[in-house]
């Protein structure tokens, strides 16, 4: 039985290098100035949510609607700060993170944005939200000896509640 386990395994290993993803395929590159990205939000195979470093003086949001073959910036009213977490729901609607403990959210695809709650001292690490209701986030401690900010809304993220 020992034998015919080690068998099916190798043969499991041997397949899945085989049949694997062995490559990667370029789509795009952001626009210039093509900063770090951070974190990304797949809704479907052609729209994607991608916060980023600031760099040239904006903060950087992009999101693509056709699998990534052209990349727009969405980042209409945000000051230049690192973003970090995002997570969106579709075309319109995303929350993303700061690094200055602010979470912000559009409902227009990025054209604006609004301000949801600043946590002073904290860094959002991540953020989920479930549906256009429901979410949760983490954030940083907001100083030494204090707990993880850990926060949901049921209302779209007009209130966080620290649980």
């Amino acid at each position: 039985m020992k034998k015919f386990f080690t068998f099916l395994f190798s043969l499991l290993l041997l397949v899945s290098f085989a049949y694997g993803q062995n490559t990667w395929t370029l789509v795009s590159t952001f626009p210039t100035p093509n900063p770090p990205a951070n974190s990304l939000s797949v809704v479907n195979s052609t729209t994607m949510w991608v916060v980023c470093t600031a760099t040239g003086g904006a903060a950087r949001v992009y999101k693509t609607t056709n699998g990534g073959l052209n990349w727009t910036l969405a980042n209409g009213g945000l000051s230049s700060q690192d973003l970090y977490g995002v997570s969106a729901l579709d075309a319109s609607n995303c929350w993303i993170g700061t690094v200055g403990g602010s979470i912000f959210r559009t409902s227009n695809g990025g054209a604006n944005w609004t301000q949801q709650i600043a946590v002073s001292g904290s860094f959002i690490n991540g953020i989920k939200m479930f549906n256009p209701n429901y979410g949760v986030y983490i954030g940083d401690p907001t100083g030494a000896g204090q707990p993880y900010q850990f926060r949901y809304t049921t209302n779209g993220g007009t209130n966080w509640v620290i649980s």
